[in-house]
């Protein structure tokens, strides 16, 4: 909730007044491009982030705004518990794309689908979901792949969805004031 100074009637003295707005979880995320929803375990975070990414993938999707927002992109799922072990057994090859490509194999996607997702990589196309941001178990690699996100939507101009819960967020520094 926004917190906006205000001047008191006693005295002249400034104090902090809360006004606390709510909003559905669709409505805040159609406002930005770099969204990240930090919860407590079992909140619905993944589940949110799954619902979003199968309603724009629809043939009829129920959010209008998501759809006119996001609906010319391809959206990708990205795992960040194994984007940091990527990092940290090989340092190199840790790209979005290098990420990308490793989680296609390991699920073992059609070559028809690398493909489109190789395009939509290289253009620009993607919206990017990025799932348990406090799933790490290397705080260096976590960092870097962190770096490596942030690198990646920043230069690309790609929209990205994150999610984490609170403190595994606090303990990595948590992201740019762009998110």
């Amino acid at each position: 909730a926004p917190q906006q100074p205000a001047v008191s009637p006693e005295a002249g003295r400034m104090v902090t007044v809360t006004t606390e707005l709510r909003k559905s979880a669709i409505d805040w995320l159609v406002e930005g491009d770099l969204s990240v929803i930090i919860g407590e375990p079992g909140i619905g975070k993944s589940s949110l982030l799954r619902y979003v990414l199968l309603d724009l993938l629809s043939e009829e999707p129920r959010h209008e705004y998501l759809a006119v927002k996001w609906g010319n992109r391809l959206p990708v799922w990205i795992p960040f518990a194994m984007w940091t072990r990527m990092v940290a057994e090989a340092e190199a090859n840790c790209s979005l794309a290098d990420v990308l490509e490793g989680w296609l194999s390991k699920v073992s996607a059609p070559s028809e689908l690398k493909v489109l997702v190789k395009e939509a990589l290289d253009d620009s196309r993607l919206l990017v979901f990025v799932d348990g941001l406090d799933e790490w178990s290397n705080e260096v690699a976590a960092r870097t792949a962190i770096s490596l996100l942030e690198q990646f939507v920043g230069e690309r101009e790609v929209p990205a969805i994150a999610t984490s819960r609170p403190l595994g967020f606090e303990r990595l520094g948590g992201l740019s004031g762009k998110w």
